[in-house]
């Protein structure tokens, strides 16, 4: 729990396009992992991966909707 709460911290103190690099880098490697968990048949992990790529992908398109209201509202 102790390395959790650090990176929760560190991720407050991100910006919101910093975390969107984060996540973008999430997603890439997520997809490897699906990729070679594909080629070695593993289809439980295969499941389990595809899982986490949704939920980075929600979470991303969180943060672009909130940069778009953040943009909107500085013009």
């Amino acid at each position: 729990m102790k390395n959790f709460d650090k990176i929760i911290t560190k991720l407050n103190e991100m910006s919101n396009e910093e975390k969107l690099e984060v996540i973008n880098y999430l997603i890439v490697k997520e997809k490897d992992d699906i990729t070679i968990s594909r080629f070695c048949g593993d289809d439980e992990l295969t499941d389990k991966l595809m899982k986490q790529l949704d939920v980075l992908n929600q979470l991303k398109t969180t943060i672009m909707k909130i940069l778009k209201k953040d943009l909107a509202v500085s013009e």
